[in-house]
Parts: C-alpha cells; structure tokens; sequence
C-alpha cells in the first residue's frame, strides 16, 4: 500500500504547525533554512517537515516519534526508527499552495507537484524535453504549458524515485510513452520499471506519483488530507 497525505490550507494559517516542523529539523536542514531569504520557502521546508514526521507517527502508532530522516547511497531519502528494522521510502514536494507527502513500506517512491497558474517560459520546451517529447507537447490538444508542467512532474517525480534529482538527470528521463495531458493512468513506464500516477488531490496543481513497483501489479494507494489531523 501506498500512503499520500498531502496539506493545502493557507500556509500562512499554519504557524503553529511550522513551529512544531522547525523542532524536528537535524543540523543540514537548519543551515538550508538559514539560507532562505524569503519566508515561503522557509514555510515549506518547516511544513513538510512536520508533514513526513506526523504521516510516520500516524502509520506506525505503537512506534514512539523517534523517526530519523536519511538516504540511501543513491540519494533516496528515507526514514528510520530505532525500533524498527525495515527502512521506510519517502517523497516530499513543496510548492506555492501545496505540500505532499509519500511514503512506502516496500517501494521505492517519488512525488512531485507544479501549481497550473504559474507561469513558464515557452522557451523551457527547448530545455527540458527530448524532441520526442516536444513533439507530443506540439501536438497536444491542451495548451503547452499545461503539457510541460504536467511532463515535468513526471520527470521530476522519476527523479526523485531513482535518486537522479540533478537537472541534467531529470530532463533526461523520458515521457514520451505518455500520449498526452489526459492519459489514462496509472501507466507502466517500461524503461523505468515504474507506474506513473497522477493524484486528485488539488484541483490547482499537477501531482504526479512514480512508484518502482512490478509492472503485474498496480499500486494500491490510499490519500489523507492532513488538515483533519489538525
């Protein structure tokens, strides 16, 4: 089973839910909070950080909330706990308006999601999509900006599957097997062994999951809105 929660209420309404996240940062988040600038992305970190530690708490309650956030040598993030032998794959994404949350006892998984009213140069088709891709986008009944978001998601959520979250990695896997915005899904990508799944849970962004999972088998996924736990 595939577990999302997802938090998409006013961040701006939810200092004390930030408050709670900046406790539970280790020393490398803390100096990347110093780095910010501006208050939103020093939001989202602290508000995915009590996302991913309250998901935990609340999948594994007879557990204590000792949860350690780490990686594997590849760079997958994810979370352990001293009294628990099994390792837990996780995937976080932060944007403007939502924070989501995936984690996964027995696979591998990534997340990403892309707000649909941000703007995006034209020009990015020319960066970060194959001429395959650039193709399908060209030819997309839908506008090309909704069909690069919808792509990049896609990638970006591979990306984070795998581990390969640099630019270069990123822009380099593939959606050509996806037809178009309205693609029926999930969808088995072969050259990646992974489903592709795009996730209802915000009807103002893309949010697209990839779980490394056998192609016979079709994720079971199971959505909490994170603000009933409020």
């Amino acid at each position: 089973m595939i577990h999302i929660s997802y938090l998409n209420q006013p961040f701006h309404e939810s200092n004390s839910l930030a408050e709670s996240g900046r406790e539970l940062l280790n020393d490398f988040e803390r100096s990347r909070l110093l780095r910010y600038t501006r208050d939103e992305p020093k939001l989202q970190l602290l508000l995915s950080r009590w996302l991913i530690h309250e998901h935990l708490a609340r999948s594994f309650p007879k557990l204590s909330r000792r949860w350690q956030l780490t990686s594997d040598p590849t760079g997958r993030p994810l979370a352990t706990h001293p009294d628990l032998d099994a390792e837990i794959h996780y995937s976080l994404s932060h944007c403007e308006g939502l924070i989501a949350c995936v984690i996964s006892a027995d696979y591998s998984v990534g997340i990403d999601a892309e707000p649909k009213d941000q703007l995006i140069k034209e020009s990015f088709i020319q960066v970060g999509f194959t001429s395959s891709e650039r193709e399908r986008i060209r030819k997309s009944p839908f506008t090309a900006s909704d069909e690069m978001k919808l792509r990049w998601t896609v990638k970006e959520s591979l990306g984070k599957m795998t581990g390969q979250v640099g630019l270069e990695s990123i822009v380099g896997f593939c959606t050509e097997k996806i037809s178009q915005l309205d693609a029926h899904m999930p969808l088995f990508i072969e050259t990646y062994d992974a489903w592709i799944c795009r996730l209802p849970i915000s009807n103002g962004h893309f949010v697209t999951l990839a779980v490394a999972q056998d192609r016979h088998t079709r994720p079971e996924i199971e959505i909490f809105n994170s603000s009933e736990w409020v």
